[in-house]
């Protein structure tokens, strides 16, 4: 489970410089990435 989160947080890392350039690029996608990091967090916590 350690290398697991290990794993989300490096990903969770990129995934906000990801954001930084969907909002450049477009807002719709916004959306989906608060969805996606709430789903991120609930599996973080479940892993605990």
């Amino acid at each position: 489970m350690g290398a697991m989160a290990a794993i989300v947080l490096v990903l969770w890392g990129n995934l906000k410089r990801i954001q930084v350039y969907l909002v450049n690029k477009t807002f719709k996608y916004n959306i989906f990435y608060i969805f996606f990091q709430i789903m991120i967090f609930s599996v973080i916590v479940k892993s605990y």
